[in-house]
């Protein structure tokens, strides 16, 4: 009777150990079953977080590389376009400076033509005084005056005088006294032109 008691008292410990073992076991096996599908979800998250990044960098580098291409095609197109300009730009700029070039001499050779007139005039006007020449005066005035448009004389005045007032004043009447003065050519485009001329009186 005593045997059979404490062999029934054995065998509840034994299967209440038995139950505390299984329990145990199965709280672990939940345990590691989460913990491992928590990380499976956490690599699937990674990846697909991978995947979206590559698949923006493919989009970002075919964008990139496509317009690049449109780019260099399109300046491609220009580059001759540009060229052909540039040349025909460079063309109309030397042919604008030719004619000018032209235009400016032109200029210059009726201006130096129009004083060349003047100087004439004055050559034939100048006469030695008798008393200067029986005196043996000699001496160089140099005269300067304006000529108004059309061919009105201004401000007659010396430069350089002589030693001599009678030769001095003989050389402003020569100016005074000019008649047929040539007018301005209107090619010129100035309203005043400025003679400043020496005149000569030497005894020969």
């Amino acid at each position: 009777m005593l045997l059979s008691i404490i062999w029934g008292r054995n065998l509840k410990s034994e299967k209440s150990i038995f139950l505390s073992l299984a329990l145990s076991m199965l709280i672990h096996g939940l345990a590691l079953f989460s913990i491992s599908k928590s990380d499976q979800l956490r690599v699937q998250k990674i990846n697909f977080s991978k995947i979206q990044s590559d698949q923006t960098e493919s989009r970002m580098t075919m964008y990139i590389q496509s317009e690049n291409v449109i780019r260099k095609k399109h300046s491609q197109g220009l580059r001759p376009q540009q060229k052909k300009t540039k040349k025909l730009l460079d063309k109309k700029i030397k042919k604008v400076g030719k004619v000018k070039k032209v235009k400016d001499q032109g200029r210059n050779d009726l201006y130096a033509k129009y004083l060349n007139e003047i100087r004439s005039l004055i050559q034939k006007g100048t006469k030695y005084p008798r008393v200067a020449k029986k005196l043996k005066m000699q001496g160089k005035v140099k005269i300067s005056f304006e000529i108004e448009w059309p061919n009105k004389i201004k401000n007659l005045n010396i430069v350089d005088k002589s030693d001599y007032e009678l030769l001095n004043k003989s050389a402003l009447s020569i100016v005074e006294e000019m008649n047929d003065i040539p007018t301005i050519p209107n090619e010129l485009n100035m309203k005043m032109v400025k003679v400043v001329i020496p005149v000569v009186y030497e005894l020969l």
